[in-house]
């Protein structure tokens, strides 16, 4: 007789992290399709559960927003806003700056069983729909459990999924949004919020730079004859040295500009023609801009 998995009660939610954290597998709602989880270092037991070709990748779902910065070690300001407008209906594809996580789906769902078990673990873990692959979704406990119930540690018993849908997937990235794959929140919605909330920070030394009408609205901030302070660095207007012989250093640059000694931050520094572009949360250096720190002078030949 084949194993089945054990049916947790919705009041033994402590008994599915349990579970979770000794590293089994546990299906569960969520407000769009019935999902299945393990931890992440256990990842290989979704596919096998699902059957499923290991080349795909997994979504991750957090307990909250907080849990999801921390892991990631922040997030853009526009995944965040795309978030508190479609919560758990949406995944992000996030990609990590620092480089530690490469391209990551994650989720932040609104079921409060798929939540608490998230908050209970402590942890985030890999989500997936609890059926075979290549199967129709399981929206109640018990389609879930007719699907993949031999191959599971446990089962939360919940009332059927709200949507029955599963997520949007979109990829929010320097040139734009994607949508990957389309679900509970229709394409124009998607669209629509990203263009209400598309705003690039234009900031450059003297004049507004031509051929920026692809980036839509921007904010032309002009820096001569001030200096700027933004994200941790200390940005101005000119550099008048040469990268073979510096006639620049910080205490010059500092001097001329009347910027405060206790502003212990990195300089950069933009030729003539050289700006600055946020856009989309992604900052672009173009023409010759100069990082400067202790006396020492990087170039950078930008597009």
């Amino acid at each position: 007789m084949p194993f089945m998995a054990k049916v947790l009660k919705e009041s033994e939610l402590d008994k599915a992290a349990n579970i979770l954290l000794a590293g089994g597998v546990v299906a569960f709602r969520t407000e769009t399709v019935y999902g299945v989880a393990t931890k992440l270092d256990c990842a290989h037991k979704l596919f096998e559960v699902k059957k499923r070709e290991q080349s795909k990748k997994l979504v991750m779902q957090f307990g909250n927003l907080k849990a999801a910065k921390k892991y990631f070690g922040g997030l853009r300001e526009i995944e965040e806003q795309f978030i508190a407008e479609f919560g758990g209906l949406i995944t992000v594809i996030h990609r990590d700056e620092r480089g530690e996580h490469d391209c990551v789906a994650f989720r932040i769902p609104d079921d409060p069983i798929a939540r608490e078990i998230l908050l209970q673990c402590g942890e985030p873990l890999y989500v997936t729909s609890a059926n075979i692959s290549g199967e129709a979704a399981a929206l109640t406990w018990m389609e879930a459990f007719e699907s993949v119930g031999e191959d599971l540690d446990a089962i939360v018993m919940s009332g059927p999924c709200e949507l029955g849908v599963a997520t949007t997937l979109v990829d929010i990235n320097e040139y734009g949004i994607e949508i990957i794959r389309e679900g509970a929140v229709p394409t124009h919605k998607i669209t629509d919020f990203y263009n209400k909330v598309k705003r690039p920070t234009l900031i450059l030394a003297s004049r507004r730079p031509k051929g920026l009408e692809e980036y839509g609205p921007v904010d032309f901030v002009a820096l001569e004859p001030h200096w700027l302070e933004f994200n941790g660095k200390i940005i101005v207007p000119h550099f008048d040295g040469k990268e073979e012989k510096c006639t620049n250093t910080d205490e010059d640059i500092m001097g001329e500009y009347l910027i405060p000694q206790s502003y212990k931050m990195e300089i950069i520094a933009l030729e003539d023609d050289a700006y600055i572009l946020i856009a989309n949360g992604v900052t672009k250096y173009f023409g010759n801009v100069y990082t400067i720190k202790n006396g020492d002078v990087i170039k950078r030949v930008t597009n």
